[in-house]
Parts: C-alpha cells; structure tokens; sequence
C-alpha cells in the first residue's frame, strides 16, 4: 500500500484525470486478483514443501506474485480519490472526513460481511471471484462516467467482469486451495468446511488420516489420542460424565 501511494506521488505530475486512474486500477485489480488466485493459490503443487528453505522461497515468491501486484494497485487507489476532493479551506476538511469515513467504514463492514456471512455461503475461492467482479464493474462504472475517453477502459472492464464471473461455473479452476493441496499431494479428501476462523479439512495423504486447520496439519489419528480420556478417568475412577475439550480428529470423544 506505501508503494503505491508513493507510486502516485512519483506519478501526479502526469495525471491529468484522477477518475481514468481509478477506474483502471479497479479493473487491474480485478485482473490481477484472479490471476494470482488460479495461477497460485489454487495451485499448491509450485509450493509443495521440499526442504525447509525451499518451502520459505516458494512462500516468498508466492507472496510476491499474489498479493505485492494487488495491494501496490490498492495503494494507487486511495491517494487517487483523495486527488478528487475539493482544495478550498470551506470543503476540505468536510470532504477530506467523508473519504476516510467512507474507507474506514467499508473496511469495517466487509471484515464482518466477508468472512461471516460470504465465506461459509460460498467459500473463500468464489468469495474472491465476487469482489474481483465487484471491482470489475466499480471500474467501469467510473470509466462510462468519462465519456468517450473511458470506453476503452469500459470495455476491458466489461470482459475482465465476464471472464472472472464465468470462472466459478467451469469446474475444476477455483478450488480451495487447501483442498487442492491434499489433491495435489496425491491425498484423499474426507471432509472440507469454511467458517470465519478458518478452513478445516479432514483426509488421509500418509498412512493415518489427518486434520489440517488453515492448511497445517493440527493432528494424526493416533493411538495416544484414544489413550487420553483414561488418564482422568484413572485420577477420578467414579466419574460418571466427562467433558472432552478439545475436539480435533474425535478419538478422545469415540
């Protein structure tokens, strides 16, 4: 975001619309999300782990590829709106409050809406795709605005807006990424959910089924984990009810 918003300052100079950058940035944005999310993210086979300073180069690169692009776009788009508002001493601290309100209040809603509502309705890979769309068509409706100048935007805006709305109905592109990391590992998938804390699978890739929360491996199906519950029930022989805390692979509870 610092990147971008000093890419801007390099670059003010030139600008002579603020609203054709923003409208262009929406569009990249969009482009540039969905191609880190097919051609990365859903791809976990480029980051299987190898040795362990193999794994934190492909993260690294990982990152760089996926998220420095979108957010040095994002960073652009804020110091860009900002351009729009009135310099004058009577509207400038009004409409210098209305941004940050707008921005500060968008950040909040989209933490709650996203995770809680959006993720566990339609899964974090197609959540993505949604938001590209919505900043595919954010994009275009500033470039219309600008007449026969943003058509061309306009009209990148549009196919970018159609390809990313079509992704999610051709099976077998967007996938959860920990899913298809268990795929890619030649794994067998048990179970797959999506809540607002994390993703959780269930499967089997070595010779025990596993968990894996966020994509980490959290448990084996172990015997020491069915083992647990006598360890109370030794130190409390009459205990008639148990309460089992955590709850992983449910050997304790079995």
């Amino acid at each position: 975001l610092a990147l971008g918003a000093l890419l801007f300052n390099i670059i003010r100079p030139r600008i002579t619309d603020p609203v054709r950058l923003l409208a262009t940035a929406q569009v990249l944005v969009a482009a540039l999300v969905m191609v880190g999310l097919i051609g990365v993210a859903v791809r976990p086979e480029a980051l299987a782990p190898g040795s362990s300073l193999a794994t934190l180069q492909s993260l690294a690169i990982a990152a760089v590829v996926v998220v420095l692009p979108v957010t040095v776009v994002m960073g652009l788009s804020f110091p860009a709106a900002s351009a729009l508002l009135a310099d004058d001493a009577q509207h400038a601290g009004a409409e210098s409050g209305t941004l940050v309100a707008v921005n500060t209040v968008g950040a909040i809603a989209a933490s709650v809406i996203i995770p809680f509502l959006l993720i566990p309705a339609l899964g974090s890979p197609v959540v993505v795709a949604v938001l590209a769309v919505v900043n595919a068509g954010l994009g275009v409706a500033l470039a219309l605005g600008l007449g026969r100048p943003g058509r061309t935007i306009a009209a990148v805006g549009m196919m970018v807006a159609v390809v990313v709305g079509a992704v999610p109905f051709v099976p077998g592109v967007l996938i959860q990424p920990n899913e298809a990391y268990i795929a890619a590992r030649g794994g067998d998938l048990f179970a797959s959910t999506e809540d607002e804390i994390a993703s959780v699978q269930s499967g089997q890739i070595t010779f025990t089924p596993e968990l894996w929360v966020a994509g980490t491996s959290m448990t084996l199906l172990t015997v020491d984990a069915k083992l647990m519950p006598i360890l109370p029930l030794m130190a409390r022989p009459d205990s008639t009810n148990a309460l089992v805390v955590a709850f992983g692979m449910g050997s304790a509870f079995r």
